[in-house]
């Protein structure tokens, strides 16, 4: 009796198994529309999001056109966080375009001059690097001997 319990639930696990690995269940997910996933960000300042979505069977998979070539993203997640990469780096771009962006570089650039230049003037120039490290020895020497804490 025990037997032929045990033969009928094996024989009842192969018609299940059997069953459940039918063509039906190895069917990929359909394509659907972008905006079901990604809304208004499908298309950016310097990016367009394909209008159809496809599967893998695990994950969606976005396919992207940038000035910089197509790429394919895999999830939703990693798809929204790659646009929002894209996003900051055309406003990156746009600044760096701008004529105060110029300006400011140039400004920047020539910080260090008029710092060299003020120092030689103000006589605090050093002609060599252990001359000028000795000089800052000194200058903390004063004010530690000078100032204690």
């Amino acid at each position: 009796m025990r037997r032929g319990l045990f033969t009928l639930f094996i024989a009842a696990c192969v018609v299940s198994v059997t069953t459940a690995s039918s063509t039906d269940a190895l069917e990929l997910p359909k394509p659907q529309p972008v905006e079901k996933y990604l809304g208004k960000s499908a298309a950016g300042a310097n990016y367009t999001v394909q209008p159809i979505v496809r599967s893998d069977g695990v994950m969606r998979i976005f396919d992207v056109d940038t000035p910089y070539g197509k790429f394919a993203f895999d999830g939703v997640e990693f798809t929204k966080l790659r646009l929002h990469e894209l996003d900051a780096v055309a406003a990156i771009e746009k600044m760096s375009q701008s004529e105060a962006f110029g300006q400011a570089f140039g400004r920047a650039a020539l910080g260090p001059i008029k710092f060299g230049a003020d120092d030689y003037q103000a006589g605090r120039y050093s002609r060599t690097i252990p001359e000028r490290y000795r000089q800052h020895v000194r200058s903390y020497r004063r004010r530690t001997v000078e100032h204690p804490r």
